[in-house]
């Protein structure tokens, strides 16, 4: 989110409130803290994401 100036893109091609690698190591977040090594300087692995699209998923389906 804070490479090449995405925090300012993502909300314009509809990306409301997306997940940053340091909001998914935060005790505080919604489904606990991801403990995966960085692949590099900007990112994480995919995986680590998994259970937060599950759960958009599962919300999305139950709200129709």
């Amino acid at each position: 989110m804070r490479y090449d100036k995405q925090d300012c893109l993502m909300p314009k091609i509809g990306f409301i409130d997306p997940l940053g690698w340091w909001e998914l190591k935060d005790e505080a977040t919604k489904l606990g803290p991801v403990n995966l090594t960085d692949v590099n300087y900007y990112s994480m692995p995919k995986v680590a994401i998994g259970d937060y699209l599950r759960d958009i998923l599962t919300s999305a389906k139950r709200n129709n």
